[in-house]
C-alpha cells in the first residue's frame, strides 16, 4: 500500500476542461445497467469499483447505485456492461472497532454526497467508521488510501472473492492488518501468495 498523490479536492474545484472530465462513471450502475464504475487506465490490468455486492456471479456487478452500504474496494476483472464476471477479485476494507469478516456484516452505510466517481479516482466515506476511502489505479495495480479517526482499533481487510461462490464459502480467504500489530500510520509492504482453482488450477497468484 501507498499513499496516492491524486488530489480529490483538485478533482472536484478543477474547471471541465478534458473530455474525460464528462465522463460519469455512474450511469448504467442502477438494477439492470450492468456498469461498475471502475477506476482503470484504458487497456489496464486492474479495474477497481466500490463493492455493494458480494462475490462474483453472472449478471450481478459488483455496485448497485440504489444499494446504501458499501463491504469494500475491489479489484475486479469483471467485464462492464456485459453482465460477465471473471476470476481474480480481491476486496479491501477499512474498519474500526470490532473486527468482522462477513461481507453484509463488516458493510458501512454512505452518502453519494460523500462519494466521488472519476475514471481515475473513486473516493467515499465510510459513515459507520468515519474513514475516508480512496483509490486510484495504474496499468498493472492500483493505490488505495485509508484516512481513520484516532482509534486504537483499526483494521484493513483483504478478501479474495471466489466466482459464483457464497460469501460464507470457507474456501474464502483473508488477511487482516491489525493497528495493533502493524503501524498503519505509515507504509508497509506485503507479500502474499494463493493458488487458483477451476481453469487454471493451482497457479500461484
Amino acid at each position: 500500500m501507498a499513499s496516492i498523490t491524486w488530489d480529490e479536492q483538485g478533482a472536484i474545484d478543477r474547471p471541465r476542461r478534458e473530455p474525460l472530465d464528462y465522463v460519469d462513471p455512474l450511469i448504467g450502475t442502477a438494477e439492470l445497467g450492468n456498469t461498475f464504475p471502475a477506476v482503470c487506465l484504458p487497456f489496464g490490468l486492474a479495474k477497481w469499483t466500490p463493492q455493494t455486492v458480494a462475490g462474483e456471479h453472472k449478471g450481478q456487478p459488483p455496485y448497485n447505485y440504489a444499494h446504501r452500504r458499501i463491504q469494500g474496494i475491489r479489484w475486479t476483472n469483471f467485464i462492464s456492461g456485459s453482465a460477465v464476471p471473471d476470476y481474480g477479485s480481491m476486496t479491501v476494507m477499512a474498519l474500526v472497532g470490532d473486527l468482522r469478516l462477513h461481507p453484509e456484516e463488516r458493510a458501512s452505510a454512505f452518502s453519494h454526497a460523500h462519494e466521488i466517481a472519476r475514471p481515475y479516482a473513486y473516493a467515499v466515506t465510510l459513515d459507520d467508521y468515519a474513514v475516508r476511502a480512496e483509490v486510484t489505479a495504474t496499468e498493472r495495480t492500483g493505490f488505495l488510501r485509508f484516512t481513520f479517526p484516532a482509534t486504537d482499533a483499526a483494521w484493513v481487510r483483504f478478501v479474495k472473492v471466489l466466482f459464483d461462490r457464497d460469501p460464507s464459502d470457507p474456501r474464502l480467504y483473508h488477511l487482516v492488518l491489525d493497528s495493533t500489530a502493524l503501524p498503519l500510520d505509515r507504509c508497509v509492504d506485503l507479500v502474499a501468495e494463493a493458488a487458483t482453482a477451476f481453469w487454471a488450477a493451482e497457479e500461484p497468484v
